[in-house]
């Protein structure tokens, strides 16, 4: 406030995200407007796909899906006239998306990045996050009054399957085999890898973690999100070396109990950005960045 009570002065601003691509050349942004977040970079590395929002948005906010050239910089909007609440790649171009309905529930859908076929929805697949696993299977969530699990789906609808419950909405992609999928434990305990025989505890549950692969399936990467950021705004990403004969990382016993041990491991890579795809071609990574515009003003009041 004025000393003489004439006027004030506050502070307006404005957050946005952007998606961008990092190779060994440089940096570029991909994303042209709105709140764009959650990128993956297609299996030959030609096409990000990425989620818009009007505003700030989090894992679960109803948002557009678009997928834009690498090379020409063109970009369309995939599901048109419809809002997705989470989406995941697959190795041959297709993408499963969890389409939210008028009512406010979601319905998981399967599309093709070059349009060659229209989007159908899965039969007996309502939930949302969906993955990709192999065989064609699907897996998603199903949340029902105060619990959630996550279950398995044949393409065409059939086979669907519980497979374990979950306590949050937070995973990463299937393993490249198709068995392994990282979640908060049902008890908040830690972030864990699942899969029907077995489960690894990876991370503490003091930040929210997930576990992604590259598609070569050379590469598993751990990403965390620091503070109250949503949707891994700002965190940190560690590329982890693989385990000798095993689709998964290197893990001690019980899992990392913090950050410094996983960046004390010999050759562990690290990239300051929570929200982050990997290539499978080394150096080559999406990744979205926020940043924020502020100015101050003076406003009279008589």
């Amino acid at each position: 406030m004025g000393p003489d009570g004439r006027s004030l002065i506050t502070s307006v601003g404005i957050t946005q995200r952007s998606v961008w691509l990092h190779e060994p050349s440089g940096e570029r942004q991909i994303s042209l407007e709105g709140y764009a977040y959650f990128p993956f970079i297609s299996a030959d590395g030609q096409k990000v796909t990425f989620r818009v929002t009007s505003g700030v948005g989090t894992g679960q906010s109803p948002s557009e899906l678009w997928v834009a050239d690498v090379r020409s910089g063109r970009s369309q909007r995939l599901f048109p006239g419809q809002l997705i609440s989470g989406y995941d790649l697959s190795k041959d171009d297709r993408v499963v998306a969890a389409v939210r309905e008028e009512s406010g529930r979601s319905t998981v859908w399967l599309a093709w990045l070059d349009g060659r076929e229209a989007p159908r929805p899965i039969p007996q697949a309502e939930g949302d996050n969906p993955r990709f696993a192999t065989g064609g299977v699907i897996v998603f969530r199903v949340a029902d009054g105060k619990t959630a699990a996550m279950y398995r789906i044949k393409e065409d609808g059939t086979n669907r399957r519980r497979w374990f419950e979950v306590a949050s909405s937070v995973f990463g992609t299937m393993s490249p085999d198709g068995e392994w999928l990282s979640s908060i434990t049902a008890d908040n305990a830690t972030m864990s890898l699942f899969s029907d025989k077995a489960e690894v505890r990876v991370f503490p549950y003091s930040s929210s973690t997930r576990m992604r692969w590259t598609f070569d399936g050379k590469r598993p990467y751990l990403s965390a999100q620091y503070g109250q950021a949503s949707a891994f705004g700002v965190g940190r990403t560690f590329v982890l070396p693989m385990a000798k004969d095993s689709v998964l990382p290197m893990i001690p016993p019980g899992g990392f109990k913090d950050e410094a041990e996983i960046a004390a491991m010999p050759g562990v890579e690290s990239i300051p950005y929570g929200d982050v795809a990997l290539a499978s071609t080394p150096g080559v990574y999406a990744f979205s960045r926020i940043t924020a515009t502020r100015n101050l003003y003076r406003i009279p009041l008589r």
